[in-house]
């Protein structure tokens, strides 16, 4: 039964009746009210319309919300939680776990996203060199989850790093660096602020190595570095670096806004995502030789089926039981096929694939009918991934099938299109119809190629608690670096509804002084404190200076920092002016300025309550927030008479006898009140202070 809200009270006797009241004051001259009046039978009509259209608006259900969700670019968000995972072995010792490794949180099963091979390492080294001074850092990034600040963030000082390992390396290297987070705006992979030169040492000196892949962007966020080392490492130490297998960051281009503070490197780490596999496929091409590796984790009790690709099906030359009809076997991790052992092998270019299903998994789920829009009953809980195939036993007696896919939504299908779509709702798979999707012809198992359930938002894991492998390998233990994250289940549209508002106000568009601002603020990879969008006739108008160009729009932007007047690099203009054209309708001329800073000197006599150091060292402080902190607004005035006032409030000044201000800066000025005023693009800070305390 429909849960009908009462989005309006009028039904149709209450329409009706308030008509009928209205009649004698609109229409005097209608006196007959009667049921048998036309006019009567019209008002009957559209209250009775009125009445069926707020029916209907009410009985709206949750495909309809979903819809309505769904043209506004919602829809339902279903992802597993991730983590980065290092896997520790005895030193020098070769590591290789395939993807699909199984690890454990608990009873929570993760699940390597590709496999993790090498000789185990670890860092045992980090030194910082800049401007020739050389620290050593080893001891920050020992201790549990420490990070250490590295390089420099002085524009045009030369600044190198070097992470010594215990062990060798060589080929190709795959590291995942931590990176502490410092607040900054996401951004893409096309985003860096310097360029760095990687380097190892070998026994003939520095060689440069090939970065294949940087997810670390320069060292701004953590990531996985992907080198290429023209050599093996050898054991290196001079005055400065203690004996290690060295690799070289040296910063060559560019300036940071703020040191990257790095953690632990770990060389053996992998990502696991939280999903607990059934079946999963994998599609090899075979080109002649006799064993075609799986790339996969293949345990003992696990069931593995092969198919081929022949013509315009896919033809299973073994399935999950073994038997005497195999065309192929499955032998140490890899699909072997040999013309003589077996009588064939596939054609040249040929694309086998390998399903693996777990022991005890229900992959049937039923059979086909011949009907349009079939559906099959499948269980929708925590399901994350599902592939299909529909199999029929051919002439030869051997099974052959067609892959189906998920599609989100039939009506969006064509009519060759192998799809199904998944109803969460009512707990089964729905095929097409022959219109919006290929009807299945009858008599045709249903099988799952792919099933994989996840706890989405439950597998949000703290960090160091995917600790064990499912399958011990001796001398292996594994830990996760990070807090796992990304797990999310929003399906329903009470939980989806609150995107809306997020969707509704999302700046697109830099068309408003208060859109210029919120995009400045956003522009990614960014670190910025605050941006005043200021009309050059306004802030012309306050300096006294002579009229501007037309549409011309000023930007002061003041960029994070640790330094007390942090100034706007050249770089970061460059990047917002970048970002503000990629989303600018109009024809104004922007002009991103770094802010400007006036100091606000502070003079006078005080007498405190209880003379003191800290009594003298409150009041200072308490002026520094005042005029710095508490109301760090572009263009504000400093107010004396405020000032003053806060001043005689504080409980250890017993009287303010004498007070001035000065400034300091092009864009401040006194007026005859005493207070001092700021240009719209400026920003005060305390300057100086000559008080005398009594």
């Amino acid at each position: 039964m429909l849960n009908l809200p009462r989005l309006d009270d009028l039904d149709y006797q209450k329409l009706w009746d308030r008509a009928r009241a209205m009649a004698p004051v609109l229409a005097p001259e209608w006196t007959d009210l009667n049921d048998h009046d036309s006019g009567v039978t019209t008002l009957q009509a559209f209250a009775w319309l009125c009445d069926s259209l707020n029916y209907y608006i009410n009985a709206t259900g949750e495909a309809h919300r979903l819809a309505y969700l769904k043209l506004l670019g919602i829809r339902p968000r279903r992802s597993p939680a991730r983590c980065r995972v290092e896997f520790r072995a005895p030193s020098g010792a070769a590591l290789s776990l395939p993807a699909g490794t199984r690890l454990l949180a608990g009873d929570t099963v993760f699940e390597l996203e590709r496999a993790v091979e090498g000789r185990a390492n670890r860092l045992i080294r980090l030194y910082s060199e800049e401007s020739g001074r050389c620290y050593d850092l080893g001891p920050f990034v020992e201790a549990d989850g420490g990070f250490a600040p590295i390089l420099t963030d002085e524009p045009s000082r030369p600044a190198e790093a070097f992470f010594g390992f215990a062990e060798p390396l060589g080929g190709t290297v795959r590291l995942f660096i931590p990176v502490a987070g410092t607040g900054r705006n996401p951004f893409g992979d096309d985003f860096s602020l310097v360029q760095l030169e990687w380097s190892c040492r070998d026994g003939g000196g520095w060689q440069r190595a090939e970065v294949l892949s940087d997810e670390t962007r320069g060292l701004l966020r953590s990531g996985f570095l992907t080198l290429r080392l023209s050599g093996e490492t050898a054991l290196y130490e001079n005055g400065r670096l203690a004996p290690a297998h060295y690799l070289r960051c040296a910063l060559r281009q560019g300036c940071y806004d703020r040191r990257p503070r790095v953690g632990r490197a770990a060389v053996c780490c992998g990502t696991a995502v939280q999903t607990d596999t059934a079946a999963h496929t994998v599609e090899l091409l075979y080109r002649g030789e006799p064993s075609l590796p799986v790339g996969y984790a293949l345990e003992s009790e696990d069931r593995v089926s092969v198919a081929v690709r022949e013509q315009d099906e896919w033809v299973v030359w073994r399935d999950f039981r073994p038997s005497g009809d195999d065309l192929c076997a499955v032998e140490d991790g890899a699909v072997r096929f040999h013309k003589k052992r077996f009588g064939r092998v596939p054609a040249k270019g040929s694309r086998v694939l390998v399903t693996i299903a777990r022991p005890g998994a229900p992959l049937l789920l039923g059979e086909t009918d011949g009907c349009a829009s079939r559906r099959v009953a499948l269980d929708p809980d925590g399901l994350c991934r599902l592939r299909l195939a529909l199999s029929r036993t051919g002439p030869d007696g051997r099974r052959a099938f067609e892959i189906y896919d998920e599609c989100p939504d039939l009506s969006g299908a064509g009519c060759d299109d192998r799809v199904f779509q998944l109803d969460r709702r009512e707990g089964s798979v729905v095929f097409g119809d022959g219109v919006h999707g290929v009807q299945p012809e009858a008599g045709l198992l249903v099988e799952a190629l792919e099933l994989a359930r996840s706890s989405f938002g439950g597998g949000n894991v703290l960090r160091g608690q995917v600790n064990r492998l499912e399958t011990p390998v001796e001398g292996v233990t594994a830990e996760n670096l990070e807090d796992a994250g990304g797990g999310e289940y929003r399906c329903t549209s009470e939980e989806l509804e609150p995107l809306v508002e997020e969707k509704l106000r999302a700046v697109l568009r830099a068309v408003t002084a208060e859109d210029i601002r919120a995009l400045t603020l956003g522009t990614p990879g960014l670190l910025i404190e605050d941006a005043a969008v200021i009309p050059m006739a306004d802030y012309c108008a306050a300096a006294g200076e002579a009229p501007p160009p037309v549409n011309t729009i000023l930007i002061a932007v003041r960029p994070k920092s640790e330094r007390r007047l942090p100034i706007l690099s050249e770089d970061y203009a460059r990047i917002i002016r970048a970002h503000l054209g990629r989303h600018r309708m109009l024809a104004n001329d922007l002009q991103v300025r770094p802010a400007r800073y006036v100091g606000v000197g502070v003079y006078g006599r005080i007498r405190l309550a209880d003379p003191g150091r800290a009594a003298e060292d409150g009041v200072l402080e308490a002026l520094r927030v005042w005029i710095e902190s508490e109301n760090p607004v572009f263009g504000r005035r400093v107010d004396y008479g405020g000032l003053f006032s806060r001043l005689e409030l504080l409980p250890a000044v017993r009287a303010v006898s004498q007070l001035s201000l000065e400034y300091l800066g092009e864009g401040g000025r006194k007026n005859e009140h005493g207070d001092i005023l700021l240009l719209p693009d400026c920003l005060a800070y305390l300057w100086e202070t000559g008080i005398e305390f009594v």
